[in-house]
């Protein structure tokens, strides 16, 4: 995925519907992904740095995620916080940095794994037994993101 952030506030993101769950039951939910990076750590950028101000979080639904049009913007239509903080639906899971880099050096991607860890995103499934996952990046950098999602999985566990 690639995006310009201009207005220092962007989110972009993938979603995949997994069905199968009891209906109306509340499961929680742990991530797991591989990205692949070039943003360099430790560099100064406009709004933040280009990879510890671009967080990738994850989350789950009952509904097909969508937008809505506020004053010209398009917001998700679930709560992804802001920037640093979790929201409601969402689990940060961490930032884009690579473990090494040269700012401003041409791009070369490394892989990087993120986890939720213990952290865990309570969710109930629709009518239907159906539960919508999404990945994303939520960006404070003003300038280009590209990172690749090249994995990924998530654990159930049913709430009593």
């Amino acid at each position: 995925m690639k995006s310009h952030n201009r207005p220092d506030d962007v989110f972009m993101y993938l979603y995949r519907r997994i069905d199968g769950f009891t209906p109306n039951k509340t499961y929680k939910v742990a991530f797991s992904l591989r990205i692949a990076t070039s943003a360099p750590p430790g560099c100064p950028g406009i709004g933040g740095a280009e990879g510890e101000a671009v967080l990738i979080k994850t989350g789950a639904l009952a509904h097909v995620p969508g937008k809505v049009t506020k004053s010209n913007w398009a917001r998700p239509d679930f709560d992804i916080g802001s920037q640093m903080d979790a929201g409601a639906n969402s689990l940060v899971l961490g930032n884009i940095a690579k473990s090494i880099g040269t700012c401003g050096a041409a791009p070369v991607f490394e892989f990087k794994s993120l986890s939720s860890g213990t952290n865990t995103l309570p969710v109930t499934a629709n009518a239907q037994g159906e539960i919508w996952l999404y990945a994303g990046t939520d960006s404070g950098y003003e300038g280009v993101t590209e990172v690749y999602f090249t994995d990924g999985s998530a654990t159930f566990t049913a709430v009593p």
